[in-house]
């Protein structure tokens, strides 16, 4: 019963993921192919501006170029696929990534700058990946991290310290130490139902 429920819900979270793709591409194509750039702006994040609250949002749907959709998507498949496949509720994961992560960037990138793409909820998911393998050491959590760090640890590296022009190095720091949050925030979770369960199994006992 528990198997079939985490095979239904695996495939729920993946339908979503990629719904989430189709949207990104759908409202990139359409923005860059009518030349509705005043709305890429509408839909940016401006750092600590209230005022274009809907760019919190909707900054990860938005992209400049083909080149800067493609790049992203392909980064975005593979670690979210990662996440999906590892992770029982790994909706909540991915919910917790997006919203901590656009918080941040929010809070403390430069507010001259206007943010687009989903680059920086790629790097939150890197650093996820990368924090939970630390904290579990188990070998399955250590594969996943091994795995994305050899697929895109020199596009981690780069992007974060050595960004081109246009590209928010620290945006993608901030992504990174929001993957590092939600991955400790899921560790302490764990480990009070653990306690939990260890102590009512102590009364039962009892």
């Amino acid at each position: 019963m528990n198997s079939r429920y985490e095979l239904s819900h695996q495939v729920r979270v993946e339908m979503a993921v990629y719904l989430i793709m189709a949207m990104a591409m759908s409202m990139s194509f359409y923005f860059m192919s009518h030349g509705h750039y005043s709305i890429l702006s509408e839909y940016a994040l401006y750092p600590r501006d209230i005022t274009h609250w809907k760019g919190i949002l909707l900054h990860p749907f938005i992209h400049s170029t083909d080149i800067h959709l493609y790049g992203n998507l392909c980064m975005f498949f593979v670690l979210s696929n990662m996440i999906t496949v590892t992770r029982v509720r790994s909706n909540i994961i991915i919910l917790l990534l997006y919203i901590i992560t656009a918080c941040l960037l929010w809070l403390f990138c430069d507010p001259t700058k206007k943010l687009i793409g989903i680059s920086a909820f790629c790097f939150a998911e890197a650093g996820f990946l990368f924090v939970s393998a630390l904290i579990e050491r188990t070998w399955w959590s250590l594969f996943v991290s091994i795995t994305s760090l050899s697929l895109y640890g020199f596009t981690v590296w780069n992007g974060t310290f050595n960004a081109q022009v246009g590209v928010s190095a620290r945006g993608h720091f901030l992504g990174f130490v929001s993957g590092m949050i939600v991955a400790w925030i899921i560790y302490m979770i764990i480990k009070r139902q653990k306690e939990r369960g260890v102590r009512s199994r102590l009364k039962e006992r009892k």
